[in-house]
């Protein structure tokens, strides 16, 4: 097996993205909340309140009828 030549991933044109430094194109990126409190707000508003205590008769329960559903649906 005879070696083979390594292509650049690099375009050839000089990208000038490429030139700016990281620290000004993360500046770039706009923040959506202005602090972690408000992040929270709305984490909690679609994910529900971390910690939440849940009723596990409720889950069982509807565990049970689906697997009973399962089984008719099997025979």
């Amino acid at each position: 097996m005879e070696p083979q030549e390594t292509l650049s991933m690099k375009p050839e044109d000089g990208n000038k993205m490429n030139d700016q430094p990281l620290d000004d194109l993360l500046s770039l990126r706009g923040k959506p909340f202005a602090d972690w409190k408000e992040e929270r707000k709305y984490l909690r508003e679609k994910w529900g309140e971390q910690g939440k205590e849940i009723d596990l008769t409720e889950k069982e329960s509807a565990d049970e009828e689906r697997s009973e559903k399962k089984e008719e649906e099997q025979s």
